[in-house]
């Protein structure tokens, strides 16, 4: 399944990374498979404040982050954004 969610990553760079030339192609192709990696590795925040398993650290880090987004769009009126909805532990 994990492959899956890489394949709408790949084919777009492929595409563009064409006219790059060899040299920036492999380049650009590493990068991006990276960052598809990061995409698929990571898991939703709730899956990760619902696990028994999580750190309580981790948990705590979370729920502060959820508290200063949800400030800024509901006082600050910025723009709701699926940022900080996934996590990946380094």
């Amino acid at each position: 399944m994990r492959r899956l969610k890489l394949l709408p990553y790949l084919i777009p760079l492929v595409i563009l990374s064409l006219p790059l030339g060899c040299g920036n192609t492999l380049y650009v192709m590493k990068l991006g498979w990276h960052q598809a990696s990061l995409a698929c590795h990571s898991v939703a925040v709730q899956d990760v404040l619902e696990s028994p398993s999580a750190d309580s650290s981790v948990k705590k880090e979370i729920r502060f982050i959820q508290e200063v987004k949800q400030y800024g769009e509901e006082r600050l009126g910025l723009k709701k954004t699926k940022n900080y909805t996934t996590y990946l532990e380094a």
